[in-house]
This record gives C-alpha cells, sequence and structure tokens, in this order.
C-alpha cells in the first residue's frame, strides 16, 4: 500500500513433468497444510543462504475462478485466509480446499522478494529423486539437444549456460498469440524449426527441455505478470490476459532461479482509452467490494 507499481510476477504453481505436449505434475504429490485458528499459515520452506531483498506485505482479492491456486509475489512466509486448510504442492504452489464461493476470496501475505543473483551460497539440496524428476524427459526429436548445445557455445557454467538459452529464444523467436490452424505431432520442434513463433507457454517449454538436456534441472511455471497499477484505488489489477508461464531453474550453490525467455509482445501498446476505461471499472468493482460486501463498524 502506497508503493505504487510492483513489477513482480504472480506465482501459481511449478510443473514438473513433461510428456511431449503438455507439462503437469504426478498425482498423489501433495500435503494438506492444516490452518491455525487465527487464520495463519506459516510457509515452512528452506531459505537458508538466500539473499533477502525487499519485506513484501500484501492483501489479495482473488475474484471467482474455475482454478484453486492462490497466486504469490516473491517467497511466502505468512499467509493470512479464512479457510480450514490449504493443500501444498510440491513445486510451492498452494491450493484452496474446499473451493471458495461465488464472492472471491481475501487473503494476505508477508514474505520477501529474492535477490536471486546477489553473492553468496544457498546450502539447500534437492533430493536425489526430485532431481531425477526434474531432469527427466520423453523421447524428442534429436534437433533439440543439438539447438541447446549450439546455443550454450562458449557458456561454462549452468547460469551462464541458462541466461544463454533465454537470450536466444528472446532475440531468435516471435511472440503472437495466433494458434496453430492445426494440431501437430512435436510442438516443440515445430516451434523452434519451422514456425519459431508462439506464445509464453512455447517458450517456457523449449527452455525447460533445453535446460534438462544440459543436464540443469528445470521446472515450468505458471501465473501471472504484474497486471497495472490503479492509482485511484491504490490497487494493482491482475487480468485474465497477463496470464504467463516462465522458468525455474535449480542453480548449484544459488537455488531456485527465475528465467523468463518470452519476447516482448509487439501488440502490447500504451494504456489507451479502453484501458482507462476498465481501471474506471475496477475503481467500482473495488468500492463495492469494500464499502458493500466488506462493510462492517470499522468501515
Amino acid at each position: 500500500q502506497g508503493e505504487g507499481f510492483l513489477p513482480v510476477k504472480w506465482r501459481g504453481a511449478a510443473l514438473a513433468e513433461f510428456d511431449g505436449t503438455r507439462w503437469f505434475n504426478p498425482p498423489g504429490q501433495e500435503q494438506v497444510v492444516q490452518v491455525e485458528e487465527n487464520g495463519q499459515v506459516v510457509v515452512r520452506s528452506a531459505t537458508e543462504g538466500v539473499s533477502r531483498g525487499p519485506n513484501l506485505i500484501y492483501q489479495v482479492h482473488l475474484e471467482p475462478l474455475i482454478a484453486d491456486t492462490l497466486f504469490f509475489a516473491g517467497t511466502v512466509e505468512t499467509i493470512k485466509i479464512d479457510v480450514r486448510y490449504l493443500r501444498y504442492s510440491r513445486g510451492g504452489g498452494f491450493h484452496v480446499a474446499p473451493r471458495y464461493g461465488n464472492r472471491g476470496l481475501n487473503y494476505s501475505a508477508r514474505g520477501f522478494l529474492p535477490n536471486e543473483w546477489a553473492a553468496g551460497r544457498y546450502t539447500a539440496q534437492l533430493p536425489l529423486g526430485v532431481l531425477r524428476e526434474l531432469l527427466s524427459l520423453p523421447e524428442m526429436d534429436p534437433r533439440i539437444p543439438e539447438l541447446a548445445q549450439q546455443m550454450t557455445l562458449g557458456a561454462e557454467t549452468p547460469a551462464q549456460k541458462a541466461r544463454a538459452l533465454e537470450g536466444h529464444l528472446r532475440r531468435d523467436y516471435g511472440y503472437t498469440l495466433e494458434l496453430l490452424s492445426k494440431p501437430v505431432d512435436d510442438p516443440l520442434a515445430y516451434f523452434l524449426f519451422e514456425r519459431k513463433k508462439g506464445h509464453c507457454e512455447y517458450f517456457a517449454s523449449s527452455m525447460a527441455v533445453m535446460l534438462r538436456t544440459l543436464g540443469i534441472p528445470s521446472r515450468v511455471v505458471t501465473g501471472f505478470q504484474s497486471g497495472v497499477y490503479n492509482p485511484m484505488t491504490g490497487w494493482q489489477v491482475i487480468r485474465a490476459s497477463d496470464a504467463h508461464s516462465w522458468v525455474e531453474a535449480w542453480i548449484e550453490g544459488r537455488g531456485w532461479t527465475t528465467f523468463d525467455p518470452t519476447p516482448f509482445d509487439p501488440s502490447g501498446g500504451g494504456p489507451g482509452l479502453l484501458s482507462r476505461l476498465s481501471l474506471l471499472a475496477d475503481t467500482a468493482s473495488q468500492f463495492w467490494n469494500d464499502w458493500v460486501m466488506s462493510y462492517d463498524l470499522g468501515h
């Protein structure tokens, strides 16, 4: 509050398995987290050695969605939410159970923005079983590992190789939301060698797969981009059109490190009339939520 626009990614879930056409998490790997009587959940994640950036304290109003995923900025340490329990996936995602009603859901979070590239050592290690899972690959076009080698030529460390892949995908490929006219047998190879343009899921999938061919554990993350700041309400507004996918790679000594290989969307212009009108609509919606739906003696 009072800080203006916050340029962060809103992380929902991390997907670990790829079958050649889609990313998913194996069933049966979620844990049930009991919410304390005061509505608080303390997230006991491994953060030893992580360089802390700015602290984050924020509230979220999540409109009713088909999905049951919660979204967080940065590394979350404490959640306050009015449900009985949450489901926690191994990739660090939180899910509501039971599903919330048609009014949406309010929750708050405390945490920090990790400084992923700061000097210092991250002491945690990936368990062997998780490491194998995050390096597993289906049968694929043999040109894909060859392309990964070409793109990382001259890079020595895993971090340098990941940066090289990220840079090549951003520079050498184009962004489009236009769907294929018909399905293809190998969407990843078709994207990398034929069409050479696509949306964020193609870029994230390509980078994660090529990282694995180089022996670097990786996963695809789904969530939202930063959205827009509404100066009339002081809230940041994230819409369905801000949905995004990116990559987390496990870099020895740094832990999970974020990479975003998707290039800039050339069709995304500045704030036009429709954008300003939508902010007015968001303001009216926020007013209704604060002063009608959530009205109490404090208000």
